[in-house]
């Protein structure tokens, strides 16, 4: 039976929407999916969103937004059927939640108050919600990207006073973990003290107020561009990319780069 065409622009509509697929007349490999199916998918929409709000790509960050949130609705009717928990419970439970960790606008209003004090009283918050022993109990996913976590912990630390008192003794810092990663004597000791110059890395970004995870991912972009650029002008004047000298090399990079400026 052919299936109805009218859903409303909303998170309901998608809801039906959502409900039609998983139908008994709905489509075979919606049916099929599994939480640990749509990891993948989710993962993949909400990388390629980051990407649109990096590139400021209007049009793409509608649509990609639209793409993640039908991930989070199709999850939403999975936990129903697995769990009995849906919509209801999850939008409840994040309401409370929310209202909970302002209790500056919710509960005693406060129009001056800091934003480190903020943070700070969200820290305490949602540690006694989870029943932490100490202020600074981990609970940063295992599978958060290695830079973010590391930029989560120093932002906790230093909200509680464990920070350098400026950017020089940060810049210091970095450089020392520079020299002991040149001083390394073997590869055990080379990784141990490469990890102290990306936190020490980090710190740099975070004390320059730069987000170390989205300027290595526009880095990585820039990179990515440039070489297809290469590429692309290698291949218009039938020269192999491979066959490059390391001048020549240069010399296409430099013109891949000002191509992409104009």
């Amino acid at each position: 039976m052919k299936q109805s065409l009218n859903f409303e622009s909303s998170f309901a509509g998608l809801s039906n929407l959502i409900s039609t697929l998983l139908s008994s007349n709905g489509c075979p490999w919606d049916k099929k999916q599994s939480l640990k199916d749509l990891q993948r998918y989710f993962i993949e929409e909400s990388y390629e969103l980051l990407e649109a709000i990096d590139l400021e790509d209007n049009e793409n960050i509608k649509e990609e937004l639209g793409d993640v949130t039908f991930n989070i609705c199709f999850m939403m009717h999975l936990t129903k059927n697995l769990f009995q928990f849906g919509q209801d419970e999850i939008f409840g439970d994040l309401i409370k939640k929310i209202i909970n960790r302002h209790p500056h606008v919710f509960k005693e209003v406060n129009e001056n108050i800091k934003v480190n004090e903020i943070m700070s009283n969200w820290d305490d918050i949602k540690g006694e919600e989870r029943g932490a022993k100490f202020i600074f109990e981990s609970n940063s996913p295992r599978l958060l990207p290695a830079l973010v976590n590391s930029l989560n912990i120093q932002e906790k630390a230093a909200r509680f006073g464990f920070d350098w008192e400026n950017i020089n003794d940060v810049e210091g810092q970095l450089k020392g973990e520079l020299e002991e990663f040149n001083k390394a004597s073997n590869d055990l000791e080379k990784e141990l003290e490469m990890g102290d110059v990306f936190f020490s890395m980090v710190n740099l970004a975070r004390w320059n107020n730069i987000d170390p995870e989205a300027s290595l991912r526009k880095a990585n972009q820039r990179f990515y561009r440039r070489l297809i650029e290469v590429e692309r002008i290698c291949n218009e004047r039938k020269i192999d990319i491979r066959s490059l000298n390391i001048n020549e090399r240069d010399d296409f990079w430099e013109e891949a780069k000002n191509n992409l400026r104009n």
